[in-house]
Formats: structure tokens, C-alpha cells, sequence
């Protein structure tokens, strides 16, 4: 802004909301933004596992559930947030704990069982396409990589994110700005 106050704009991982719902709205109000992302997302369409067992507490029914260490009576949506940050937790605590925590999820209450309004599914869960990631640059937003699968960086070894990250380069060289 010409009286120096301002604001970087980013936004995360690379779904299509960014491009449908935020992109208009920067438009609207003549800003631009840094879109960070997710190369495996992108380029492979796989939903990010945070998002993927997110998704997966957001919208299992109510009932009793036994992931790993982690037990819980759901009995209200105000319940859900709670869940979630004990599955975090033990996420952070050991992130070899991820898969099995998913596969527990899937035993449970299978992924593709869970009900959500297909817009919302589509908006929230679907990657950018290569059309709005064009658009994107078009328009003058920077594209930029955040990195190949979403690993929680601060817990990786050196070499895990070093491969990470040269994954994630290798697959951006058309997307990135």
C-alpha cells in the first residue's frame, strides 16, 4: 500500500477453494497472494494426510472410537475439536504413528462412508488444477512449493526433508513462479 501498511497474503497446500472462493475475492480487492503448494497434492491429486484424518473426524458419526492410543466417545460436534487435538498430539509425539492411526480410522468407519455435501467435498478436498493454476499466475499471484507430502518438518531427520523437499522441486519446475 502507497502509505506502507500492508499485508502478506499466503495460502496453504494448493485446494481448489483457493482458486474458486479466495482468488475473487483478492481480485475484488485488488490484492495479490503467495499460493504455497503441496507438490504430491498437485501433481498426484492425493489428499494430504493431516486434511485426510481430519476429514475423517470432521464427519464420522457419533459413536465410540479406538484409534491407536486414542480413545474417545464422540457424543456432540463440539466434542470434535477435542478429539482431534488427542490424535495430534500422538501425531507430534511420533509421526510413524500416522498410518496406523488411518488405518485405525478406516476400520472403524470407513473413509468413503463418511458423508459430506458434495460441493463442500469438492471445494474443501479437491487439488487446483492445472487451469487454476494458470489462472492463478495470470492473474499475478506467485506460486510457490510448501513441500512434497506435508510431513511435519520439525520432526523429520535431515535426510527425510532434504528428499522432501527434492521431491517436491522436481514436480514444481512447470507449476512454481
Amino acid at each position: 500500500d502507497p502509505d506502507g501498511s500492508g499485508c502478506l497474503i499466503t495460502f496453504d497446500d494448493g485446494y481448489c477453494n483457493q482458486a474458486r472462493i479466495a482468488a475473487p475475492i483478492l481480485e475484488k480487492w485488488n490484492r495479490y497472494a503467495i499460493f504455497f503448494l503441496t507438490t504430491d497434492l498437485i501433481a498426484n491429486g492425493n489428499l494430504l494426510w493431516p486434511d485426510r484424518l481430519l476429514f475423517w473426524v470432521s464427519y464420522v458419526p457419533f459413536g465410540r472410537y479406538r484409534l491407536a492410543k486414542v480413545e474417545f466417545d464422540l457424543t456432540a460436534d463440539e466434542q470434535r475439536p477435542t478429539f482431534w487435538s488427542q490424535i495430534w498430539r500422538q501425531i507430534i509425539q511420533n509421526q510413524n504413528s500416522i498410518k496406523p492411526i488411518a488405518d485405525a480410522m478406516e476400520i472403524a468407519y470407513p473413509f468413503e462412508a463418511l458423508q459430506i455435501a458434495p460441493k463442500l467435498h469438492e471445494l474443501r478436498f479437491f487439488p487446483l488444477s492445472a487451469t487454476e493454476l494458470s489462472n492463478l499466475q495470470d492473474a499475478g499471484h506467485l506460486l510457490g512449493g510448501h513441500s512434497y507430502g506435508h510431513g511435519i518438518l520439525a520432526r523429520l531427520d535431515d535426510q527425510t526433508v532434504k528428499e522432501d523437499f527434492a521431491r517436491c522441486l522436481q514436480l514444481s519446475e512447470d507449476m512454481f513462479n
